[in-house]
């Protein structure tokens, strides 16, 4: 199906996102067609394959050997990359273009409210668990104070539902199912900030669309993301991955308005901008 395409289309170059399948398939185009082909890794293909022993490294070696460049979408997965396939390998950032904001999601609020959000998988890896352990470890001055927003869909769901029951979070958090984008558009202007609980990241896409609208984050301090959301003070950083570290964090959050945080996120978000990643990779 590869070689059809290739045939149809007249293609000139193959940008292989993820190593493995997709590298497989660039591999095949460039021995038979003779049509050179760019990898950009995406992390969790690497996370993944390395934990095949021998094979899982032969194949990642193969692939990256015959690209003509290698990509991957975070700082410290470049260095991963290099590091298993000592291949070298470039920084480039995965973003997309959300639509603007049409709707507030939320009238002011008198008794100053502070919205969160949390957008992504309810899976152990990307910590929904501590976001909802964090609320209820915060002081009963600030829980009155938040609202947590969480959208998403993954085998956590009924346990954490179960968990904001037991915790008697009911009040403070709102658990939901996946969000489209428009919604999400409207969310992401509405909260104060995005909260990315994660055990294990590189960067997640979920953090240049906050940057992309002006968001900042409170985020674990995990793959990238610490030294990003330092370098250009675009939120606030927990001191290690635990539910009281990232309530710690959220405390700190209640007590800074979002605006303070504007330039450090459209400076940040200069790193993410779509047509500049299309620019570096063309």
């Amino acid at each position: 199906n590869t070689r059809a395409i290739n045939k149809k289309y007249a293609v000139d170059r193959t940008l292989c996102m993820w190593a493995v399948p997709s590298g497989i398939f660039g591999l095949i185009g460039k021995f038979k067609d003779s049509i050179p082909y760019d990898v950009w890794a995406l992390g969790s293909d690497i996370w993944k394959i390395r934990k095949i022993p021998i094979l899982g490294k032969f194949i990642l070696k193969t692939i990256m050997k015959h690209a003509y460049r290698v990509f991957a979408d975070g700082i410290q997965l470049c260095r991963d990359v290099e590091d298993l396939t000592d291949v070298p390998c470039e920084f480039l950032p995965s973003s997309r273009k959300i639509p603007p904001p049409n709707e507030k999601m939320f009238t002011a609020d008198t008794a100053k409210i502070m919205h969160f959000l949390f957008v992504g998988r309810y899976h152990v890896n990307k910590g929904p668990d501590l976001l909802i352990q964090a609320i209820a470890c915060l002081s009963p001055e600030t829980k009155d104070s938040v609202r947590v927003h969480m959208f998403g869909l993954g085998p956590l769901e009924n346990e954490l539902r179960k968990m904001i029951s037991t915790l008697q979070l009911d009040e403070y958090i709102d658990l939901n199912r996946p969000i489209q984008a428009q919604e999400f558009s409207n969310y992401l202007d509405s909260v104060s900030f995005l909260v990315i609980p994660s055990r294990i990241e590189s960067i997640p896409v979920v953090f240049s669309d906050a940057l992309q609208m002006g968001t900042p984050v409170v985020s674990m301090p995990v793959g990238d993301l610490e030294q990003l959301v330092k370098k250009f003070g675009c939120g606030i950083v927990a001191d290690e991955v635990s539910a009281e570290a990232l309530a710690t964090a959220i405390e700190e959050a209640v007590k800074k308005d979002k605006t303070f945080f504007r330039e450090g996120t459209a400076q940040a978000y200069g790193q993410f901008e779509l047509k500049n990643a299309v620019a570096r990779w063309l």
